[in-house]
């Protein structure tokens, strides 16, 4: 009851709390205590680092190739370090799937895991299945229970039977960072802290987000994954990487859709009570990350708005220039190459817009003008702002290409 308490004393704080990704690397361990150190303020900070162990009973959603590797010393040396400092860590438990049945043998070895991350420091995590966050509740009343993004909560009835089960805290659905009044009701019944995620280069309303959550959770979970021999799958990168990155690229209608939060709008969110702001990227390089976490602390940023969502975004728009390729007459070695080059991290995405382009975008969500329900056909809005999307088109083409040859694999027939 008094976590309960405590973070419902903080429901009403203005205060901008950036959420930071955790990746095991001491220089960026000690970037993020040094902006709080010399860059938060009373209005902005650098409230929390989350992450996880690449693989456990539980699972998560990030491959455990695609995370640095860590062991629960070295990131119990981690949590130590930025409790010092003020800053707290979020263990994320977000599989979407755990062995079945749940038996009394896999219980004990979910308990005895998170007896483990106790012991390490860990006093908040972030959980998706009703179980484990009834489980932790019971077991473990001083680790607060954030419910992840997984579940998609999207109403004030799910919050509220969220709250019941113990939680503390949820992690809204991607998809309803723009409906301004659904959010506010959810803060006026929910006692706990919301949080949203910032920078995700999901689709909007994204069809294949269940499917590549419980791909990854598979990958990530000990107990699940020695039964799956992935090593030599000529189709090891989900199918849906493809499909839903031709999505945009095809279309950059759908990048202005995705419901990403500009450095400059998190105020606006704080002073409506919702002040967590979780920063997608612990799969990302420590200098990109740096990036990403200094412009939404400092609430600024100048160059493309969708570098904040992958690295592969180019910088500038002005980067953006014409490609020297002819995609319409690839060889399939060409498009083999391609395909590595585009699934590696050097990757160039030849596409963007100026995020002072963006300044007025928001003003309508706020204003309560348009909330986003996402009936796209018929309100049109992002498309004015799409206009200033900056792309190669031999680059575009070249890229759908790409995107085609390799779902072909997955279907087995031509698109």
């Amino acid at each position: 009851m008094a976590n309960i308490i405590e973070v419902m004393n903080n429901v009403k704080d203005s205060q901008v709390k950036v959420c930071a990704p955790y990746v095991n690397d001491d220089a960026y361990i000690d970037y993020l205590i040094e902006l709080e150190q010399t860059v938060a303020t009373a209005e902005r900070r650098i409230y929390e680092v989350y992450g996880c162990l690449p693989l456990g009973p539980v699972g998560n959603l990030r491959p455990p190739e695609s995370i640095r590797a860590v062991t629960p010393e070295q990131l119990g040396a981690h949590i130590k370090k930025l409790s010092d400092h003020g800053i707290s860590f979020n263990y994320v438990l977000n599989s979407e799937l755990l062995p079945m049945p749940i038996t009394e043998e896999y219980r004990d070895e979910v308990i005895e895991f998170l007896q483990t991350l106790h012991d390490i420091g860990v006093r908040t995590a972030t959980v998706t299945i009703p179980w484990l966050i009834t489980l932790i509740h019971l077991h473990f009343p001083d680790i607060q229970v954030r419910v992840s993004i997984v579940n998609e909560v999207s109403t004030v009835r799910e919050s509220l039977e969220y709250e019941e089960l113990g939680a503390t805290g949820i992690v809204l659905d991607r998809d309803v960072n723009r409906d301004m009044a659904l959010l506010k009701d959810i803060r006026k019944q929910f006692k706990g802290e919301i949080e949203l995620l910032c920078n995700s280069a999901c689709v909007f309303h994204c069809i294949n987000v269940h499917y590549h959550g419980i791909y990854t959770s598979v990958v990530t979970n000990s107990l699940i994954k020695k039964k799956y021999d992935t090593k030599n799958a000529s189709m090891s990168t989900p199918y849906c990487n493809f499909y839903c990155r031709r999505r945009f690229f095809e279309n950059p209608n759908e990048l202005i859709k995705i419901h990403w939060i500009r450095p400059e709008d998190l105020k606006q969110y704080a002073d409506m009570g919702i002040n967590l702001f979780k920063i997608d990227g612990r799969d990302k390089e420590p200098r990109y990350i740096k990036t990403v976490v200094k412009a939404y602390l400092l609430g600024h940023y100048d160059g493309n708005l969708f570098h904040l969502l992958q690295p592969e975004f180019c910088e500038d728009v002005k980067q953006i220039g014409n490609v020297d390729c002819d995609p319409d007459h690839a060889t399939e070695e060409q498009l083999e190459e391609w395909t590595g080059e585009f699934l590696s991290e050097s990757a160039d995405w030849h596409v963007g817009i100026d995020n002072r382009d963006l300044d007025s975008f928001s003003d309508a969500f706020f204003s309560g003008k348009i909330s986003c329900k996402g009936n796209c056909a018929s309100c049109r809005y992002c498309e004015k702002f799409a206009k200033k999307v900056v792309i190669d088109p031999t680059w575009q083409r070249k890229i759908v290409k790409v995107m085609n040859y390799n779902l072909e694999k997955y279907y087995g027939k031509n698109l």
